[in-house]
């Protein structure tokens, strides 16, 4: 009774206290709600478009990285050098915008051709439909991406070319494409309002915000080798081992602390998996970026003054330049990067292996 007598007060207390609040002193402009639907529906277009952009560009950019930088990745697949995509690309909540965007629709097309591919030499058109895949009809609907995934992995299975069907101005055209090595990650366009782009062992995370940051090709490139140089480099496992390893030895300290009487509420267990992940975060980072610059060189984009992004991004968050916490300072990551640019270059004028030197045991 007392509690339910509490709860009625308060009840009472809150509303004497918003009917107290101050609102706005000019006159309220009333909203058409159809009028407000209507804009609605156009900036979700307008979403879908700069993220189907974003997304060519990120695939376009990072499908040559997966491909001439294969040779450095234990994970291998193949690919045609193509995407395709259909109005469930971008998810159910934006699949209307996505099929009001041109050339996009419950059909299968392809959506962006990687430079340098067989599927560019061969004359692959963005927009063309496709129809079959090793001689299999796809499907139209709900399951059409997920049948198509399926053709394509199956088809490639003995390394021989795969013919694919598509329609292109009523006419169909059959392009028989070879399967080419890649390395065995994917990409995935993270709608965020942060600058951020992260490998979890298995793809290669990028935020919208960072993709509009970034100006040129090589700032891309130079990203997502960073990336995939993580995953190569398989700091993801190293980091979730080290964090058990921390956390193990702060669980004994809270177990010895109970013996005795005291309860930690498990603090050292958090503590110890707090600093065993951090434990060599920062040389996780360097060590990223100095094997980035060997795929990036490998993948064909120039290397020479790649450190610069370091200094954009120094002019948006400054408090990165002297301090380093999870990850190194601006100011150290632009003068690594230059030291490795010089490393390449010195190798490469001396016809030795563009490798990346080991410590020596």
């Amino acid at each position: 009774m007392a509690t339910n007598t509490i709860r009625r007060i308060a009840a009472v207390f809150v509303l004497l206290t918003v009917a107290a609040c101050q609102g706005p002193i000019t006159r309220e402009t009333r909203i058409d709600t159809v009028a407000a639907k209507i804009e609605a529906r156009k900036q979700k277009d307008i979403v879908v478009g700069e993220w189907a952009r974003q997304y060519v560009r990120l695939a376009s950019i990072g499908g040559r990285i997966l491909r001439d930088g294969a040779r450095f990745c234990d994970k291998k697949a193949f690919s045609y050098g193509f995407f395709a995509w259909d109005e469930t690309f971008f998810g159910e909540k934006w699949k209307k915008a996505f099929a009001r965007s041109d050339g996009v629709s419950d059909l299968i097309s392809v959506g962006g051709i990687i430079p340098g591919s067989q599927a560019e030499k061969a004359g692959l058109h963005v927009g063309d439909i496709l129809v079959a895949v090793g001689g299999k009809s796809l499907p139209v609907g709900e399951k059409a991406h997920e049948k198509y995934n399926e053709y394509t992995t199956k088809a490639g299975e003995n390394g021989a070319a795969v013919a694919f069907r598509v329609r292109r101005d009523g006419t169909e055209l059959t392009f028989d494409l070879p399967p080419e090595t890649v390395c065995n990650y994917t990409f995935a366009l993270e709608s965020e309002d942060v600058l951020n782009a992260y490998a979890d062992g298995k793809q290669i995370h990028v935020t919208s915000r960072i993709m509009n940051f970034i100006r040129t090709d090589q700032e891309l490139a130079l990203v997502l080798s960073h990336e995939l140089a993580h995953n190569v480099m398989g700091h993801v496992q190293t980091a979730k081992t080290n964090t058990l390893l921390g956390g193990a030895g702060g669980f004994l300290i809270d177990a010895v602390a109970a013996l005795s009487g005291y309860n930690t509420g498990g603090e050292f267990t958090h503590l110890g998996a707090r600093q065993g992940r951090a434990a060599y975060s920062v040389a996780f980072e360097q060590e990223a970026d100095y094997v980035a610059l060997y795929i990036m060189n490998e993948a064909g984009f120039n290397i020479d003054g790649a450190a610069n992004f370091w200094r954009r991004m120094a002019a948006s968050s400054p408090l990165g330049i002297d301090r380093a916490s999870t990850h190194p300072s601006t100011s150290a990551r632009f003068l690594g990067i230059e030291a490795t640019i010089k490393e390449i270059r010195d190798k490469q004028a001396r016809g030795l292996p563009m490798e990346p030197d080991l410590k020596k045991k």
